[in-house]
């Protein structure tokens, strides 16, 4: 299962090798938090993920009710919004209360950074939320 959710946040969240501004923090990789490098090779990128978005995927598990699909989307969900976010959305409360068509419709909400609508968020919440609902 964690395979998966790496295959999905490695494309969902594309690759670049040099840092770039995004919000609050220099990206790069597989939208990992960017040292005072300029560049990451893609396996040092993957290694990365990996050691992140474990974090993510570690929380999210620990549900016995969910299923693979629904693991991965949380996951990626949680891994691109923060901890912090994730924990306060209606989205985690709808999954915790086992009301998981309500939580669905949650990632639909989701596609806005600084006020603004993101084409690249609204395409990431559509493959989140259709692998939520098994699509």
């Amino acid at each position: 299962m964690f395979q998966t959710l790496l295959m999905f946040l490695m494309t969902v969240e594309g690759f670049t090798h040099v840092a770039y501004q995004d919000n609050t923090q220099r990206t790069w990789g597989y939208g990992t938090r960017a040292t005072s490098e300029i560049c990451i090779t893609r396996r040092a990128a993957a290694e990365e993920l990996e050691s992140v978005a474990y974090k993510h995927y570690s929380h999210v598990v620990k549900d016995e009710r969910l299923n693979h699909n629904q693991v991965v989307a949380l996951a990626s969900f949680r891994y691109n919004v923060g901890k912090g976010a994730y924990a306060k959305s209606d989205l985690a409360k709808f999954v915790k209360q086992g009301k998981y068509k309500l939580a669905a419709a949650e990632f639909d909400k989701w596609v806005y950074s600084n006020g603004k609508k993101l084409n690249g968020l609204v395409e990431r919440r559509k493959l989140e939320k259709q692998m939520f609902i098994g699509e």
